[in-house]
């Protein structure tokens, strides 16, 4: 079995919430597991798996998520209604991630930020 720094082949191969990513995050040192991290669900989003976002859901969802709520102040659930849109866009947008250009936290945090303004604008 070849490895890629600590991380099997296995685990790249086969991603999943269940087996790859957490198997990443309790053989890695904390750097390298985010970057592990967003190298399995980039590649999930790529690859379009259902898996990836369910992957981005649960390690990046939360920090977006509290972005909207700092910056779309309302009560009617439009946080809730942008946070579905966020996490659509990305994966419909998945298969472009460029992680040369920025980490997925802050390439979630884009679309989270640019959807928010958009919505924070229509309701004044």
């Amino acid at each position: 079995m070849s490895t890629h720094g600590s991380v099997p082949d296995v685990l790249i191969s086969e991603f999943g919430p269940r087996d790859g990513l957490q198997s990443v995050k309790a053989v890695m040192p904390t750097v390298d597991k985010l970057a592990w991290i967003d190298a399995l669900v980039a590649a999930g989003l790529r690859r379009r798996d259902p898996d990836a976002v369910r992957a981005l859901y649960a390690e990046y969802g939360p920090g977006a998520l509290a972005l909207l709520r700092d910056t779309i102040h309302d009560d009617s659930g439009a946080v809730e209604d942008v946070y579905q849109q966020v996490l659509l866009e990305a994966w419909l947008r998945g298969c472009s991630y460029d992680p040369a250009r920025a980490s997925l936290r802050t390439w979630l945090a884009t679309i989270a930020r640019h959807r928010a303004r958009d919505v924070a604008r229509s309701l004044r």
